[in-house]
């Protein structure tokens, strides 16, 4: 019995010692950072190695290197890490146009920071640069060269990025990608789970169809910022964009893109709600909706636009702005400047309008709806596409503009798409109303010459000089016409050319000939604007005239009178046996000649030359001689050979120059 009870007391205590080690806390391993010290493929300090070794929460620092890494075959991301590189300018990851870059595997959460994704393929596969089947969030990243190719199957999407579950991008860009199918620069399938871009540049992309970016369901995606262009949908849809559900697309640009329908965005799918905000779409073409194809795939969809420009978009057929088959509500939209084939310029089909907007041409275009502040048949003023400031580039209004102050402050967005508070006063009538269109005009100060000063030594005997003019701000339109000079003394001198950009130009002066002063003006004929298309002084020719500029004094020849006392003569000896001497003579004028027994004479004549420039060059010398009673009359040059100047330093000091 005593046996008995001391097994079981030894069971009893073995029992309370595991459970008391069970509940003793277990300490978590520390998140590592595994650095990358080469760009070796394989093997210690490579990326590989580095991302074999890591564990949930690990770092991997490649922000030591630069250069290229070039794989033999893909990176595979199996665990939760971020990868940090250091600038997508410096450190290339590439594929050698032989393997995809980066494969993230499913449920896995990878950051991947500054660097680029270049030149991987894929051969009937999707995602020739990334293949992400996790929650992935890429920032300055650039993805760049990749190609999905399509070789015995049609299923090769995503030339850049192929997204099956979450993708973040925070800038960078995605350029010159390729898809034999859908999405040349990003492919986001039907199964993804979110789709989220932030000031990403897509350019340059190609694909049979939508050469930029593909989006599909079910989760809805979210664009801001973006700049879409010049992107390409051989023989489908959307050249910039296709979308088939909910997408929500805020302060972007869409510009350049072609395909078959849809240029610049085509948006499908069922029951599916499309929005953009302060959206900027031109230049787009296609052979039906230019900038816009909105279809659907049987059941309507719903087209939402607030503060949009579409404007210089071209279809051959039909809607050369847009091409409607669902619901489009618009407000505060500019639809102008764009061509079709049939006429149906702006678009073709039926825009509900909730008011405020400007569409230029309606044939073949329905308006219904609120049409409250509509304008129609009038041109909007917009000036070219250009980087007006923001993030992505506007149509600026110019200046009497109808669709300035035009719009609704009920309906209006907070900010134009440049970020610009609305609403403002532009049109200078002390009452602060929106805008129509993406851009909100918030620049209503004439630029002004501030100056034009001497860029080179003064005085001057060169062959020309410039001038530096200084604006308020960066204007344009500036050429010699806009330059005159006001002249004394000088023949011949012109404007010769005018460079440089922003608030600054040098402009060049041909001096010509003679003596004087040369000062540079600017006359405004209305040629020279800001980029707000603010002329120069104000509108009307004369209010930005400047006249007050610095002078250059022009002395290419000075004459000098000899110094009197110091001027004299030698008489030569060798002749007769009369001997040589000197005379000083202080008179006004010097006279020196043969006497009746024609000896020579050498004068000497003194000039006080300190009024020339330092370093002055003599390259001439012109001795202006009276003939006064000769002996014998005739010319003494003639008779008696020449004269002979010679220069000697005096009054120039140690640094002055003689020409041979």
């Amino acid at each position: 019995m005593k046996t008995k009870t001391r097994v079981l007391n030894l069971f009893l205590a073995l029992c309370l010692a595991l459970g008391a080690l069970a509940a003793m806390p277990v300490e978590r391993a520390r998140a590592a950072t595994l650095v990358v010290t080469n760009t070796s493929d394989s093997g210690a300090g490579s990326l590989r190695e580095a991302l074999d070794d890591a564990n949930d929460g690990d770092v991997i620092d490649a922000t030591g290197i630069s250069g290229t890494i070039t794989l033999a075959s893909q990176l595979t991301v199996s665990d939760n890490v971020t990868i940090n590189g250091p600038g997508a300018s410096s450190l290339t990851v590439s594929g050698d146009n032989a393997v995809r870059v980066f494969y993230i595997d499913a449920g896995k959460t990878v950051v991947i920071n500054d660097l680029t994704v270049a030149n991987g393929k894929v051969v009937d596969d999707r995602g020739g640069g990334i293949r992400n089947h996790g929650n992935l969030t890429l920032n300055d990243i650039t993805v760049t060269g990749n190609q999905a190719l399509d070789s015995i199957f049609t299923d090769s999407h995503g030339g850049g990025i192929y997204n099956y579950a979450s993708l973040s991008m925070n800038g960078g860009s995605v350029t010159y990608n390729t898809a034999s199918q859908a999405g040349g620069g990003i492919f986001s399938d039907p199964a993804a789970t979110g789709l989220n871009l932030d000031g990403v540049l897509i350019s340059n992309n190609t694909a049979s169809d939508s050469g930029g970016l593909h989006v599909r369901g079910p989760a809805a995606a979210a664009i801001n910022d973006a700049s879409v262009t010049n992107n390409s949908a051989l023989s489908g849809s959307g050249g910039g964009l296709y979308a088939d559900v909910s997408t929500t697309i805020t302060n972007s640009l869409f510009a350049g893109n072609d395909a078959s329908g849809g240029g610049g965005l085509a948006f499908y799918g069922n029951s599916q709600t499309f929005s953009l905000t302060n959206v900027t779409i031109s230049g787009n073409s296609a052979d039906a909706g230019g900038g816009v194809y909105e279809g659907n795939g049987g059941t309507p969809n719903t087209l939402n636009l607030n503060n949009v420009t579409i404007t210089d978009n071209a279809a051959v057929n039909d809607g050369g702005g847009m091409y409607v088959s669902s619901t489009v509500n618009l407000k505060n939209t500019i639809m102008a400047g764009n061509t079709a084939g049939d006429d149906s310029h702006e678009c073709y089909g039926t825009l509900n309008s909730q008011g405020y907007n400007l569409i230029q041409a309606t044939a073949y275009c329905t308006v219904g709806g609120d049409t409250t502040g509509n304008i129609t048949g009038t041109d909007p003023l917009l000036g070219a596409l250009a980087n007006n400031g923001g993030p992505t580039s506007t149509h600026a209004l110019s200046i009497g503009s109808p669709a300035i102050d035009a719009g609704n402050n009920l309906t209006c967005a907070a900010a134009d798409q440049r970020g610009e508070t609305r609403p403002f006063d532009g049109n200078n009538d002390t009452i602060a109303t929106c805008d129509m269109g993406a851009y909100e005009r918030t620049d209503i100060t004439a630029p002004t010459v501030l100056s034009i000063v001497r860029a080179d030594t003064n005085p001057t005997a060169a062959a020309a000089v410039d001038f530096t003019v200084t604006f308020s701000e960066s204007v344009t339109g500036v050429d010699a016409a806009d330059f005159a000079l006001t002249v004394t003394g000088v023949s011949g001198a012109t404007v010769s050319g005018v460079s440089g950009s922003g608030a600054t130009r040098t402009v060049t002066v041909n001096t010509g000939s003679g003596n004087g002063t040369i000062r540079l003006d600017l006359g405004d004929d209305d040629s020279i604007a800001d980029a707000g298309g603010n002329l120069l002084g104000g509108t009307g020719a004369g209010n930005g005239d400047f006249t007050s500029g610095e002078t250059y004094t022009v002395q290419k020849m000075m004459t000098f009178r000899s110094a009197g006392a110091q001027d004299g003569w030698i008489l030569e000896t060798a002749e007769t046996s009369n001997k040589g001497g000197t005379f000083n003579s202080a008179a006004t004028t010097f006279r020196l000649g043969d006497d009746a027994v024609r000896k020579q004479y050498r004068a000497i004549l003194s000039f006080n030359t300190s009024s020339l420039p330092d370093n002055a060059v003599i390259t001439k010398v012109t001795l202006k001689v009276k003939r006064q009673g000769v002996t014998g009359g005739g010319n003494p040059v003639n008779a008696f050979q020449g004269f002979m100047a010679d220069v000697k330093k005096g009054m120039f000091g140690t640094s002055a120059l003689q020409a041979a």
